[in-house]
């Protein structure tokens, strides 16, 4: 039951990084950063520097993913130790969730230009894709990652 839990949090993690530019906040926004406006009053009621605001911002979102990336590779130690997926499949997994930031990272603004069916069929074509690579690699979404029930929760974050 316990390797049941620890995959859910993972893959919504992995899927929150991949579609982090496509909420509906960033959609409604220009084609700034998606904490321009909040940087901006910083400076102007303070005083301060633009470019050292931004890079507090910048510091803190690193210092948050790496934790965020330690607690999933400690996750991912402990299904490996308790039986529940091999060395091999935690490193693809690691792989994949690299892959996946990176597909992100290339196409942060593309989301923000769809319509909601174009988000819906993008977001189907993307739940495939890992449906596939989960079976290519004998990795169950459905027991692992909580696959069925979690795309869906994440999906709303979309909207």
């Amino acid at each position: 039951m316990k390797n049941k839990m620890i995959f859910p949090v993972i893959i919504a993690t992995v899927i929150g990084i991949s579609i982090l530019g496509a909420t509906p906040a960033h959609a409604q926004s220009t084609n700034e950063a998606p904490f321009q406006t909040l940087i901006q009053k910083i400076v102007d009621k303070f005083g301060l520097k633009k470019a050292d605001v931004e890079a507090v911002f910048e510091e803190h979102r690193n210092d948050i993913h790496q934790e965020m990336q330690q607690r999933i590779n400690t996750k991912l130690d402990e299904a490996v130790k308790d039986g529940a997926i091999t060395e091999a499949q935690k490193q693809l997994i690691i792989k994949k969730q690299e892959e996946m930031r990176a597909e992100a990272e290339k196409n942060k603004g593309t989301w923000k230009n769809m319509t909601e069916e174009q988000r819906k069929a993008e977001f189907e074509k993307r739940q495939a894709e890992m449906k596939a690579w989960s079976e290519k690699n004998g990795i169950n979404l459905d027991l692992f990652f909580g696959f069925k029930h979690k795309m869906g929760f994440v999906h709303r974050f979309m909207r």
